[in-house]
This record gives structure tokens, sequence and C-alpha cells, in this order.
């Protein structure tokens, strides 16, 4: 628990911002009040026998621009950078400022190889520096690292990597979907045609088996749209999917 300093039920710090007119000024808190923030900036560099690996993380307010870009040791450069026009305010304002990585970091033995920066709009910049371990980083970053990821990967993927759009549309009444199913009970693969269901790899289906035609399950590992002429087995000699148990 943060300590909080009060005269009378009133809140010493804000006490003084309000007598010497400066909004910004934090005498008796240990992390500020909430403040917009305006940016995070976030430099992280490793050096091993191959070389130093950088990378440099941008989120800006002002320019509606966020970027995440790596530095590899082999001369690579991997860069991502995306203008948003509401997306980045509001994942900034989502962050609870008065509370963000304001437990300091502590001393760790390793040598500084991160500087994070966050800036607001009037209170003083928020600034870390250390060694990126458990020791070294903020005790929240772990939150802040996980609502990061979830703003990154959910504007990251588009529609041409979306497999539900393309893997499975039949150009024609002549084309099938086969998919080779492994058996949880034996491990072997068959094939079997999907009937017009979604079916994405690594789905677990309940297939028929033997001359009973008994149901097991399986996994689907493996996907292919064949022409009549083309199929890996006689369609009519083929079995089908009874019913995919990821779509229920």
């Amino acid at each position: 628990m943060k300590p909080s300093y009060q005269v009378n039920n009133a809140d010493l710090s804000e006490m003084v911002r309000a007598t010497v007119q400066m909004s910004y000024l934090y005498v008796f808190n240990t992390c500020p009040q909430p403040e917009k923030i305006m940016q995070i900036r976030f430099n992280y560099w490793k050096t091993d026998i191959l070389g130093t690996c950088r990378e440099k993380l941008l989120i800006d307010r002002a320019t509606k621009t966020f970027s995440y870009n790596q530095f590899l040791p082999n001369g690579n450069e991997i860069k991502q950078s995306y203008v948003l026009k509401t997306s980045v305010a509001n994942f900034l304002d989502s962050l609870d400022s008065a509370e963000l990585l304001c437990e300091g970091e502590e001393e760790s033995e390793g040598e500084i190889n991160y500087e994070l920066t966050i800036t607001y709009d009037e209170a003083p910049s928020l600034e870390f520096a250390g060694h990126f371990d458990f020791d070294g980083l903020p005790d929240d970053y772990p939150d802040f690292a996980s609502k990061l990821l979830h703003f990154i990967t959910l504007h990251s993927k588009g529609q041409i990597l979306e497999p539900d759009d393309f893997e499975y549309e039949l150009a024609d009444t002549d084309s099938y979907v086969y998919c080779s199913v492994k058996l949880e009970r034996g491990g072997r693969s068959y094939y079997y045609i999907s009937d017009g269901n979604k079916v994405s790899l690594g789905d677990q289906v309940i297939v028929p088996v033997g001359d009973d035609n008994h149901h097991l399950r399986g996994e689907v590992v493996k996907i292919g749209v064949y022409f009549t002429d083309d199929v890996p087995l006689p369609v009519d000699e083929t079995k089908h999917i009874v019913r995919n148990l990821d779509e229920e």
C-alpha cells in the first residue's frame, strides 16, 4: 500500500499544489495523481557473442503513432509503424497514470541495458534505467507489458493473414476439402473430407473409423483443397468428418 498524507481529511499534496498553483508538483506522493500520458519511450539493448541487439518502442499521443523496431546483430532490421487516429490516445488513456510503473525498480546485479521514459501533459517525466530483469524493472512492469502486447496484437493482424477467409474457399462444386486426421488412438493419419465446415490445423474432430464406422477423436494435421481429378483418395471411398469439436 502506498502512503497517503492527510490533514483534516484533505490530501496534503493537493493542498500544496493548490496553494503554490503548480499542478505538476508532487511533494507528498509516492506516485503522481492521474495525469494525461503523452508519450511512452522504451529503449533496450543487449550484447552477447553474436553482437548487439537493440529494440526501440515509441507510443506518442501528439503524432498518433506507435512504432516498435528491432535491430539485430546480423544487420537485419524489423520495423513496425502504425498511425492510429484514436487507438493510440485510447490506449494511453486506458493506463492508470497514477499507478503505472510508480513502484521504482530495485538495484540489480547486471549492467544497465534499458531506459524507459513516460512523459505527461503537465507533470514531470517518469524515468527508469536499469538491468532488464525481475529486480531491475518496476514492480508492475509485467502488467504493463501484458497490456502493451494485447495492443500490438490487436493492430498487427491483417485480413490477408486471416485463414478463415482463404483456406477453405472452394473454387467450384468439383472441389473438395481433404483433411489428414491423426487419430487419438494409434496415432495413424487418414484422409477425411470436410463438408463445408470450417476446419483449421490443430482442430479436434470426430471421424468414423473401421467397417462399423465407430467414432474416434483425432487432430487435423494437414488440409488441402483439390479438384476431383487431383484428390489424394477417390471421393466415393473417402469418409467424412462427423463434427468439429472446436466449433462446439
